[in-house]
């Protein structure tokens, strides 16, 4: 299962999108009218008004669950609540609203920081808390972990914009980072798909410190986008690839040739070290000690006394 915290300031468009989606339907909801958008929205925003102070009332979450999981509306409105409870989002309103237009399941859940009291709850380092409660339960409903972050799982049109372009550096670094030796090739490619790189250095020298991307007005820091995308990670990252590039050029090679009545043709070419087990079985099966037979025939005996003879060896 998998947990992404949408940043979102409007319970009005954030409603709207949720469930006006074809074949949306509320799981569960609690302090709201869920038959319509409007209503719920008003609901949300009347309650939201007893502490102005909050600039984004709105929490809005997605769990996604691997396509193929079978998940039963109950199962997945038990786990939505006990995700709302884990992250604190409590005694306040909240609407689960289930999705059925894509292959993976996958549940939005809407609810108010300002709680049924005015007050507020805290949204402090809520997408890591959030993360960890989604994990949290997975392992205790015994679900599908989730391997790796899948972005076909998070329904971008839902997100703000920051958030929107953010998951397009997301994409665009993913794709460009495979065979990047350095930081030069990795904004060379990203420029290409629209990201521009800002490295910072440390002052007075050409030393980076850290790295940020940014598209248009937006920009992130690498750690922001992704903790793989930290500065110093990128460099492990390229570093790797370079060292494993490296040694794929200098590890002596091998062609393969195929004999055929023609003559010889190509098969491939292959590195020494892939071959080496194949070969070391080979050559221990030709120099093994072939099987001697104790009894010596009695031609080859009568001729080794003869010669004996003659050497003046006989006894």
């Amino acid at each position: 299962m998998i947990s992404k915290v949408i940043s979102s300031a409007s319970f009005r468009r954030t409603c709207q999108y949720v469930l006006g989606k074809d074949g949306a339907y509320v799981l569960s909801a609690d302090g709201i009218r869920d038959h319509c958008p409007r209503l719920m929205a008003d609901d949300f925003e009347a309650q939201a008004e007893l502490r102005r102070t909050i600039s984004r009332p709105c929490f809005h979450a997605v769990l996604s669950f691997p396509p193929g999981e079978k998940v039963r509306d109950e199962l997945m409105g038990e786990l939505a609540r006990n995700y709302l409870n884990r992250i604190g989002m409590v005694e306040t309103q909240f609407a689960i609203i289930r999705h059925t237009d894509t292959e993976h399941p996958h549940v939005h859940i809407i609810a108010n920081r300002v709680n049924f009291r005015g007050k507020a709850i805290s949204d402090s380092i809520i997408g890591r808390r959030a993360k960890a409660a989604a994990q949290e339960l997975t392992r205790g409903f015994g679900l599908r972990p989730a391997e790796k972050k899948d972005i076909s799982c998070i329904q971008i049109n839902a997100m703000s914009q920051p958030e929107q372009v953010r998951y397009r550096i997301y994409s665009a670094i993913t794709s460009s980072l495979k065979g990047c030796s350095n930081l030069d090739e990795l904004a060379r490619r990203l420029k290409v798909r629209g990201v521009e790189t800002v490295i910072k250095f440390r002052s007075g020298t050409r030393e980076p410190q850290g790295i940020s991307f940014k598209v248009g007005d937006f920009c992130f820091k690498g750690s922001a986008v992704d903790r793989r995308f930290s500065l110093a990670n990128l460099q492990k990252a390229m570093a790797s690839q370079q060292r494993i590039s490296q040694e794929s050029r200098n590890s002596p090679r091998l062609i393969l040739l195929k004999r055929s009545s023609s003559g010889f043709s190509f098969v491939k070419e292959m590195p020494v070290k892939e071959v080496t087990s194949v070969f070391t079985g080979i050559l221990e099966e030709l120099f093994k000690p072939e099987y001697v037979n104790n009894q010596i025939p009695y031609e080859l005996l009568q001729e080794a006394r003869k010669k004996k003879k003659r050497n003046g060896l006989s006894r």
